[in-house]
């Protein structure tokens, strides 16, 4: 099992202070005691498949952000925020997107 916590918010708040990561992002929740996860929502005016579907809702872009290294990966996007009783869900992608940031977890 994955470690999922949710108390980071304030040393994420420090990050966005510093300019690590966007700073429209939302904290999500913490990974494995190492990445910060959070979303940051665009509209879908320039993604051809919302405006082919006849939608003009956000899209959530989940990003992976290493706390001690600062690197950061996108994880995946979704057309609703995931509720906190699914988080595990992102888990699959946290994991694909993680091995871009070096890290030993990464699914091969």
């Amino acid at each position: 099992m994955y470690e999922i916590s949710t108390g980071d918010a304030g040393r994420f708040e420090g990050e966005k202070a510093a300019r690590r990561v966007y700073r429209d992002g939302t904290y999500v929740f913490t990974f494995e005691h190492a990445f910060f996860i959070y979303y940051c929502h665009r509209a879908t005016g320039a993604d051809t498949h919302h405006r082919a579907a006849g939608t003009d809702t956000h899209v959530y872009d989940y990003i992976a952000v290493d706390a001690t290294t600062g690197c950061g990966s996108h994880v995946c996007y979704r057309d609703e925020r995931v509720p906190a009783s699914s988080y595990d869900v992102l888990v699959p992608d946290i994991l694909a997107a993680v091995k871009y940031t070096g890290d030993k977890r990464a699914v091969s």
